[in-house]
């Protein structure tokens, strides 16, 4: 979901909690690709200085988490 950044006008994403459980079950019902996708409104304004930071913030999150779940499972595995 895209949440709006209301003090300067941009906007970031929603939709991280329980990623770690949904990946996982996700994983082990066998996919092995996953994406995840933020939104920034490009005018000669925006985005923010703000919004950059929160959405790469919200990737890293992303990233941290997947990395969790693959980890875990290859741990599992051996």
């Amino acid at each position: 979901m895209v949440i709006p950044i209301r003090i300067f006008s941009s906007s970031s994403i929603t939709g991280l909690d329980g990623l770690y459980e949904r990946c996982a079950q996700y994983k082990k019902d066998g996919a092995d690709f996953a994406k995840w996708r933020c939104v920034l409104k490009i005018t000669p304004t925006t985005p923010s200085r703000l919004a950059i930071i929160e959405n790469a913030n919200v990737l890293a999150r992303y990233a941290s988490i997947c990395q969790m779940v693959r980890c875990n499972r290859q741990m599992l595995a051996s």
